[in-house]
């Protein structure tokens, strides 16, 4: 699996881009790799609260999070191998199906960075036309439509 979206992969965005750090993907990173450093940096940010009255306390948090595990073990336990078996399916599922639209859009993105890059050359009115072009491309382009405008 880890082969076919490395065929995909690209060089990386340019260091002067105005993305986050660590939406950049590396130019030796796997598809595989990529998502799961941006999901550990999203748990990280997503850990970190406010300090304040709006936030809970340590102990309320740690007694939430107890809550949820043993909500999870009871559910579990209580489930058949089956069950279990069709639930990973599922989540296998959905992760390739994810996957697939992440190396998508990359692709799209590639794309439009070559183009630009490729336009750079040519004079401000026709470079003008030549980036709405590109923009509208992009907008209209499959699976841009598929990610952006799904049902969450």
């Amino acid at each position: 699996m880890d082969g076919i979206f490395r065929s995909q992969s690209a060089d990386p965005l340019p260091p002067k881009s105005k993305l986050p750090k660590w939406l950049l993907p590396r130019a030796f990173q796997s598809v595989n790799a990529y998502v799961l450093r941006a999901c550990a940096v999203l748990e990280k940010a997503s850990d970190t609260r406010p300090q304040g009255e709006t936030s809970k306390s340590q102990a309320a948090q740690q007694a939430e999070e107890e809550a949820r595990e043993k909500e999870r073990k009871a559910r579990l336990e209580a489930a058949t191998v089956q069950q279990i078996e069709e639930e990973n399916t599922l989540l296998i599922n959905d992760l390739y199906r994810l996957l697939k639209k992440y190396a998508n859009l990359r692709l799209v993105v590639h794309t439009l960075h070559l183009s630009y890059r490729a336009a750079r050359m040519y004079p401000i009115f026709p470079r003008y036309n030549m980036l709405k072009d590109m923009i509208k491309d992009v907008l209209r382009d499959p699976s841009y439509m598929e990610v952006c405008h799904e049902e969450s």
